[in-house]
């Protein structure tokens, strides 16, 4: 079963020096970055531009830091972060850690209903 969307907004996501617009969706289990369909085909002929996803139980900070016009929400793991704008972001970044402590909570919950193997 599909994981139930919880919020979805239009970004642009940072990819090296290039902010690429697209869509951030936060969902019960990750925040995914898409870019749009113009992104895509634009930047297909240097590599494209690839989906990003978070798993939200992976997440160790949310930050947001001031931008221009819209501030940038930095989500990171051990893999790396996945850096984006948008409007709204202060309570898009405050949903997005309320989702990741959720997804710990049902993660941990889930390992001690597991007995343990003699």
């Amino acid at each position: 079963m599909p994981a139930q969307i919880l919020e979805s907004k239009v970004a642009n996501a940072q990819f090296g020096r290039l902010w690429v617009g697209g869509r951030v969706t936060l969902t019960e289990q990750v925040v995914r970055y898409a870019p749009n369909a113009l992104n895509k085909i634009v930047h297909a002929a240097f590599g494209g531009v690839e989906v990003v996803r978070v798993d939200l139980r992976r997440i160790s900070s949310v930050d947001v830091e001031p931008g221009h016009v819209t501030n940038i929400i930095t989500v990171a793991d051990h893999n790396g972060a996945l850096r984006f704008r948008c409007y709204g972001a202060e309570a898009f970044a405050a949903r997005i850690r309320r989702a990741a402590d959720e997804a710990k909570r049902r993660w941990d919950s889930a390992d001690a209903s597991v007995p343990e193997s003699s």
